[in-house]
């Protein structure tokens, strides 16, 4: 078989998620728990969500969230890549950012739900 290249395919397939999370923005001093957001896809190493407020790259993030099927939330500590805004309708009122977290921190088990959720749904 040939070699695919890096730009056929990424090393880490996403797959589509779209359930609520919840989020904290880890600063130094305060935890600030941020309003319910959802998420777009996951991958192995990160999860695509759509924040309401502006999170910078760099900004560490405690991250919950259910996959379907099971019961209890995955909790991971993730930072975030990159982060675009769009407009929701047509207010420019209402923007929202759509925002790529790299997992940094994931316990053993919830790391195995994760690839599990996604190897399966590929």
């Amino acid at each position: 078989g040939g070699l695919m290249t890096t730009n056929e395919r990424r090393a880490f397939p996403r797959v589509s998620l779209r359930v609520g999370v919840g989020y904290k923005v880890i600063a130094s001093l305060e935890k600030k728990t941020g309003p319910l957001i959802c998420s777009k896809d996951i991958s192995e190493t990160g999860i695509r969500i759509v924040a309401l407020e502006k999170l910078n790259p760099g900004v560490m993030l405690e991250i919950k969230f259910l996959l379907p099927d099971l019961k209890e939330s995955i909790s991971v500590i993730g930072r975030v890549v990159w982060t675009e805004e769009f407009m929701v309708g047509n207010l420019s009122s209402s923007k929202a950012y759509e925002v790529g977290v790299e997992f940094v921190s994931v316990n053993k088990e919830d790391k195995e739900k994760i690839n599990q959720f996604v190897t399966t749904r590929l």
